[in-house]
């Protein structure tokens, strides 16, 4: 691999972060204002449930891995 591959794969790399984290926004961005505040903190709620969630999953499902032993 040389320099120039390097640098085309990390440019990739960048302009397909960027445009999929502005197609993800956008919508948000546009509309906004039209979103009740009510929803909002209920979806707050929601996603931060589902995070805590995912974590003790992953939490759980390391106990007996092998791997983590020394």
């Amino acid at each position: 691999m040389t320099l120039t591959d390097f640098f085309i794969m990390a440019m990739v790399i960048i302009v397909v972060e960027t445009v999929v984290g502005v197609a993800y926004s956008a919508p948000l961005i546009l509309y906004r204002k039209k979103i009740k505040a009510e929803f909002v903190r209920g979806l707050k709620l929601f996603s931060s449930i589902i995070l805590i969630l995912v974590g003790l999953y992953i939490g759980y499902t390391a106990i007996g891995a092998q791997e983590l032993l020394f």
